[in-house]
């Protein structure tokens, strides 16, 4: 090779190597990005209607929750005696059998049999017949049913992926299905206790809100200075 190759090669590429080629632009015929912009965040108006959902599902969470364990209480109270009596009515009627007793203490034994038999079979009735333990369990369905739309609505909330009229329409059917399946009304004073606590939270949050404004005023910088 001579040098004035040498030269004609430098001067086309610089001594630095090739020159760097201008960034191509877009054609203007190439087809845009078709992908739809989805919206992360809800209205103001979808947003309230969801934290109204949200705090009625909770006090109906919390309402059939405490209802199944108030009947479970109920229960145990009358299952607990009867159990504990059925056991002291076995031993006596063990001690009744005994070879060792004298006549009078083996009709004793027989008389105490045969009343704590009676009492055990009384609160086992009374028990079965107020439905103590279906109601315990059809309450705990009902508590995690509404759990679970609770869980809907926090994702709905936090990761908006739905049309917001099928969703509340869905909520609407769920709660329906669960007023169906749960045949038993809550306790009227837990009803009243669940009202009143929601009530003193809403008002809590008012007076949050209140207080927080004119501070928030305050801190705004006069645009007339």
């Amino acid at each position: 090779m001579s040098m004035s190759d040498v030269r004609l090669h430098m001067s086309d590429d610089g001594p630095e190597g090739p020159a760097p080629q201008p960034p191509l632009s877009p054609s203007p015929l190439a087809p845009a990005d078709s992908t739809p912009s989805v919206s992360s965040n809800h209205s103001p108006q979808t947003e309230i209607k969801l934290r109204r959902l949200q705090e009625r599902l909770n006090m109906q969470y919390r309402l059939h929750a405490r209802a199944s364990k108030y009947y479970e209480y109920l229960n145990l109270k009358f299952i607990g005696p009867a159990i504990l009596i059925s056991a002291f009515s076995s031993i006596a009627s063990f001690l009744g059998t005994a070879g060792f007793m004298s006549t009078d203490a083996r009709n004793y034994f027989g008389v105490c049999v045969g009343i704590l038999t009676t009492i055990s079979t009384m609160l086992q009735s009374i028990s079965g017949s107020c439905s103590f333990n279906t109601k315990r369990d059809s309450f705990l369905a009902a508590a995690d049913e509404y759990g679970k739309l609770i869980t809907m609505v926090e994702f709905e909330l936090a990761m908006p992926n739905e049309d917001k009229h099928e969703f509340f329409d869905r909520i609407e059917a769920a709660i329906l299905e669960i007023q169906a399946k749960c045949k038993f009304i809550p306790p009227l004073f837990l009803v009243e206790e669940c009202q009143s606590r929601n009530q003193s939270a809403r008002n809590m949050n008012v007076t949050a809100v209140q207080t927080t404004a004119p501070q928030s005023m305050s801190r705004m910088p006069n645009m007339g200075e």
